[in-house]
């Protein structure tokens, strides 16, 4: 929250780069109206976030479900959607990380949990990977470079093949690491509907992605 990205990222930004990603914004709400179909909003400022948070972005119709989509995550994002819908902070901490693997010396160590303890969240993430082709070491750069523009902590782990391919001369291959996680909130005993409005049974729904 206070470096505005992954703490071992944060020591080489300069000032108007932690601020850009502090106010980053990349959000879409899709909602689900009983008899109205899917109606989509983009989201792509703080003041933005800002009619998320204070629910004036909701039509006249309330909808009956609500998936709001995150690229990538901020300061700004974490604090509108964590204060609004009162989230668990562990979610968005989840999201950051990449490492499937490392060492007791590396400062990112994390234990995983015992499933007695995550079965009784309502969030999970998944971790996979995406294949990549790179022509030249000219769009493999460019690549690593838009991986690492992310505030959560992701990269390409490319092939670097010591011996020559049936290829392009210059080409790799690469493996970027993503993840998705999704947070549920049902309504609480005493609501009804979009955070105690209309609808019986309403979910909200938040995806981050990347």
């Amino acid at each position: 929250m206070d470096t505005s990205t992954v703490a071992i990222k944060a020591k080489w930004l300069i000032p108007e780069e932690r601020r850009e990603r502090h106010n980053r914004v990349k959000v879409c709400s899709l909602e689900w109206s009983l008899g109205q179909g899917v109606t989509r909003q983009d989201y792509s400022t703080v003041d933005d976030l800002k009619r998320i948070r204070d629910g004036t972005d909701i039509a006249d119709q309330v909808p009956h479900a609500r998936l709001i989509v995150v690229e990538d995550l901020s300061s700004a994002v974490i604090e509108a959607l964590g204060s609004k819908f009162d989230i668990d902070p562990r979610y968005f901490r989840a999201h950051f990380g990449d490492y499937s693997w490392f060492n007791i010396r590396d400062p990112w160590v994390e234990l995983p949990e015992l499933a007695s303890a995550w079965h009784q969240r309502s969030f999970f993430s998944i971790r996979y990977v995406q294949g990549r082709y790179f022509e030249n070491q000219f769009s493999l750069a460019a690549g690593e470079n838009q991986a690492g523009s992310f505030n959560v902590l992701r990269r390409i782990d490319r092939d670097g093949k010591p011996e020559p391919w049936p290829d392009l001369p210059d080409s790799d291959v690469g493996l970027v690491r993503s993840k998705m996680s999704l947070w549920i909130r049902s309504n609480k005993p005493n609501e009804s509907g979009w955070l105690g409005t209309s609808f019986i049974g309403q979910k909200t729904l938040l995806l981050l992605v990347g």
